[in-house]
């Protein structure tokens, strides 16, 4: 039997050309002035040109976003909401790469992520998460994670979670893991939920291809360690309060 290909709409296509030549634009004309800012700090590593690089990857971040809605509006109730708490842990539901994109849409901009390395094998992305402090937990020791965490929230950095580990391929919730809850347990620092829909639809696992649909984002409850502290075990406490914020969004059984 001959595999054919699936049908795509010519308007489709059309906006994907359009999105990807925008990118590739912008970033010839950011690039030079990134490196530029990335080469200084390199030569002397400090707070401001850290802000600095910083807001140049959000200010990347909010073109994108820009450069998509007409295909792919973002729809987000409380954008300031990260900048009330700041310096906390940040967790979020993860279905799509997107997902890295949609943080420019809220207005804070200080904050570095816990990722795994494989973002750090695209090349002109490397030295930018590098240093903006992204922690890579890949063949390190929990302490030693936690310790890069502490140190960007001691310089007023947040750090963003992905609590499931992976991305999800079906929008489902899956099992947390607990590092984010320790960390803001022992770091006392609030926990705050952000929830991201229809990412994976927009951009599924494995697609190039943006498909139009509106994105939401919603900042849940904020979780904060000392309403923990007299639980047994008070960051497994915190961390199946959160999962529950979560399934409620999307009407799953915990499971």
């Amino acid at each position: 039997m001959i595999k054919r290909w699936p049908k795509i709409k010519l308007s489709l296509i059309i906006a994907n050309l359009i999105i990807y030549v925008g990118e590739l634009f912008f970033l010839g004309v950011a690039l030079p002035i990134g490196l530029t800012v990335l080469g200084l700090y390199q030569l002397k590593p400090n707070l401001k040109l850290r802000k600095i690089i910083h807001y140049l990857s959000h200010l990347y971040g909010r073109f994108f976003l820009g450069l998509i809605k007409p295909w792919v509006p973002i729809d987000i109730p409380n954008p300031n909401t990260l900048s009330k708490y700041a310096p906390c842990v940040i967790i979020a539901n993860h279905q799509s790469i997107l997902d890295l994109f949609l943080f420019a849409a809220q207005k804070e901009t200080n904050f570095s992520y816990v990722m795994k390395s494989w973002p750090l094998k695209i090349f002109f992305f490397r030295p930018f998460m590098r240093a903006l402090g992204y922690v890579v937990v890949d063949n390190k020791s929990l302490a030693d994670i936690e310790n890069e965490c502490f140190a960007l929230l001691n310089a007023g950095i947040s750090v963003v979670f992905f609590p499931e580990g992976t991305r999800s391929r079906d929008g489902k919730i899956g099992k947390f893991k607990s590092g984010a809850f320790e960390l803001a347990l022992k770091a006392h620092r609030p926990i705050v939920p952000l929830f991201f829909e229809n990412s994976g639809q927009v951009l599924p696992v494995g697609s190039l291809f943006f498909h139009p649909m509106t994105l939401r984002m919603r900042f849940l409850e904020t979780i904060f360690p000392d309403d923990f502290k007299n639980e047994l075990i008070p960051h497994r406490a915190m961390q199946k309060k959160a999962r529950s914020l979560y399934l409620a969004e999307v009407n799953q059984e915990d499971c």
